[in-house]
């Protein structure tokens, strides 16, 4: 069997992979020699080949967890997988977070010679996302419901960064820690890529001026490089949060963010000037 859990919202994908993780365990009643973590795309399925081949003299059912199994293949490359788990269809569970949703050709071919589940995690907003952070906040033990909210408004559909801030307030404890919605180098830099109002208020100060052009240029330099097709190495997670940006505006605001680092950097320009070149 294959289950995928796939994107664009990687961390409730992965949350959910090890979900089904552990509920194979309590099922199944198997312990580490039953689980095993393969090598990602390619590489897991060379290791899944190997592993068909043979049986585990301590667990009558397996189960192995990968990542971008589907997304690194060729389609050339399917029957080999198909082969792979068929050959153990009732004794292999193969779980990978596809860090984008799976090629529907891929899930035609697949559906036609073995049993494939998908569940799919898409990106959420609003209430959707704050009703998320909510429950995770309850099984944190986070019981400060107003800052679950502001962080869930401060970090709006972007996951990664709203669970970090609050597994940081978990941390912190109750009694001294609050979160309120303070302006960070990273607000303004999210105000410039997606283009809200304002974007530009920053440049009245310096020292966030120096921080954010920095940070832009790094940032639209990536962008163009996803624009133009280049994106290897490029981080998931950055790649994920630039392909919601305009990219085709990327050149023109690259070009931006080195008038503005130069400007900066090198005084050429006070902060009101430096408001009025950019815009």
């Amino acid at each position: 069997m294959l289950i995928l859990c796939s994107g664009p919202d990687t961390l409730r994908a992965q949350q959910y992979a090890k979900k089904l993780e552990h509920a194979f365990c309590e099922k199944y009643h198997t312990e580490q020699s039953g689980i095993e973590h393969i090598p990602y795309g390619k590489a897991g399925l060379k290791v899944l080949e190997e592993k068909a081949q043979t049986m585990s003299l301590f667990a009558s059912k397996r189960f192995f967890r990968t990542r971008n199994l589907l997304k690194e293949l060729s389609k050339k490359e399917l029957p080999s997988l198909v082969r792979a788990l068929s050959k153990s269809a009732e004794d292999i569970v193969v779980v990978s977070v596809e860090d984008d949703a799976p090629k529907k050709e891929y899930l035609t071919v697949l559906e036609k010679e073995m049993k494939i589940i998908n569940y799919s995690h898409p990106i959420m907003r609003g209430r959707a996302f704050s009703a998320w952070l909510t429950d995770e906040a309850k099984h944190l033990g986070v019981k400060n419901l107003s800052a679950v909210k502001a962080i869930a408004e401060v970090h709006d559909s972007d996951t990664w960064r709203a669970w970090n801030e609050l597994m940081k307030f978990a941390a912190g404890g109750e009694a001294s820690q609050s979160y309120e919605k303070t302006e960070t180098v990273f607000t303004y830099l999210d105000r410039i890529l997606f283009a809200q109002k304002n974007r530009y208020a920053f440049l009245g100060e310096t020292d966030i001026c120096k921080e954010v052009s920095a940070l832009l240029l790094s940032q639209m330099k990536t962008a163009v490089r996803i624009r133009d097709g280049y994106a290897d190495g490029v981080h998931p997670y950055v790649r994920k949060k630039l392909s919601r940006a305009n990219l085709s505006h990327a050149g023109a605001a690259f070009f931006q963010a080195e008038l503005m680092h130069l400007l900066a950097r090198k005084g050429y320009a006070k902060e009101g000037e430096i408001s009025l070149l950019i815009k």
